[in-house]
């Protein structure tokens, strides 16, 4: 493949998954903002962001089935779905229209993020391409970031805010239009995988589920980042900024992996980034001012960038065939289901550090079993 195709087909994909990176960025102030206007408790967020991860996971099983096949028609049909999901969110206040259009949203713009996954495994360099689709695909999220604040509170600022959230996810669906039909799988892989599922591999289900526990941290500590901040006495403004720094700082990590490739998998490098993202916690528990907050949480969500991304390169190298890579997808929407939930649950009864330190005790245990899945011989 030559260079131009190769960037051409990376920027198309990461449009492609913005719509999901977008409402995963934006997911603590849209959340906070509900709160607000409708009174919503930290479990009853919790749930929402759960119920968009469940969307996820069922689009993940989905994209086992059809990832070989590829096609253009699901990727554009998965952004109407989608879209529905947003505009049930829009339609009212009440939590089981709000619960069902996150549901909604999260099948729709997860089957486009899982289809996007099951292309890695024919990619020659799984890290890189997932650099990428991080790098760019979180920039309209984090630029989203910045234009929350200003689109007001209340019951009529959430419905700016979702509206937004709707045009500018139509309009990275446009990128679809540039998929091919069906995935073409280059001749040095064609073959790969056909001989045993991917089940098989060596290092593929610890792998799996450094994934999803690693996530399901990443996902409970992020979604209710902003009720944390409103706890420590922090302006929506200010946690609003502070998550955009965050943001701005995970996507140059983002980028820079995929300029690094395979090489930033290593074992004690792993250690150091889940170390680096355990004390971005420390700070958020302990230093509650606005230092404090956006210090841990540029750590925190920088950081695992670069865990989250060797998590899946690991399992896309030792899977086999597209519908392995599809783990990829099934472990993040597991994770982002659990992670959410137990979040809000912690938050509602025991407060942020309860919170906090659960997010961080997944950080260690995806650690464990990411240690195990790379020191598994890899076979033939």
């Amino acid at each position: 493949m030559s260079t131009t195709r190769e960037l051409r087909d990376n920027i198309v994909s990461a449009l492609l998954v913005s719509p999901h990176f977008t409402l995963r960025t934006a997911l603590p102030l849209l959340l906070a903002g509900l709160a607000d206007a409708y009174g919503y408790r930290e479990a009853a967020l919790g749930d929402l962001g759960s119920a968009y991860s469940a969307g996820t996971l069922l689009a993940a099983f989905a994209a086992v089935l059809w990832s070989e096949r590829y096609w253009r028609t699901p990727v554009l049909i998965g952004m109407l779905v989608g879209t529905g999901g947003l505009l049930a969110v829009l339609a009212g206040g009440q939590y089981a229209f709000v619960l069902s259009g996150f549901l909604l949203a999260g099948t729709g713009f997860g089957a486009v993020y899982s289809w996007m996954l099951s292309g890695l495994a024919v990619s020659a360099n799984p890290n890189r391409t997932l650099g990428w689709q991080w790098g760019v695909g979180t920039l309209p999220g984090m630029a989203f970031l910045y234009l929350i604040p200003g689109l007001g509170t209340g019951v009529t600022g959430v419905q700016r805010t979702f509206m937004a959230v709707l045009v500018m996810n139509a309009l990275a669906g446009l990128a679809a239009l540039q998929l091919p039909v069906r995935l073409a799988r280059p001749a040095h892989r064609a073959n790969v995988g056909m001989d045993r599922p991917p089940s098989a591999a060596a290092g593929v289900m610890p792998a799996a589920v450094a994934l999803f526990a690693i996530y399901a941290g990443c996902t409970g500590g992020w979604s209710l980042l902003a009720r944390v901040a409103s706890h420590n006495g922090l302006s929506s403004d200010s946690a609003g900024i502070a998550l955009s720094v965050a943001a701005a700082t995970s996507c140059g990590v983002a980028l820079w992996i995929a300029r690094l490739g395979d090489r930033g998998g290593r074992p004690l490098w792993m250690v150091l980034s889940v170390a680096l993202m355990s004390a971005g916690l420390l700070c958020i528990g302990r230093w509650t001012g606005q230092a404090g907050f956006t210090l841990g949480v540029m750590l925190f969500i920088a950081v695992s960038a670069y865990t989250l991304t060797y998590c899946g390169g690991l399992i896309a190298r030792r899977a086999h065939g597209a519908s392995g890579a599809a783990v990829s997808a099934i472990a993040l929407g597991c994770g982002a289901i659990v992670g959410p939930a137990t979040a809000g649950r912690l938050f509602e009864a025991w407060g942020p550090d309860a919170m906090l330190s659960a997010a961080g005790l997944a950080l260690v245990g995806g650690l464990w079993a990411y240690l195990r899945a790379a020191a598994a011989p890899a076979r033939p």
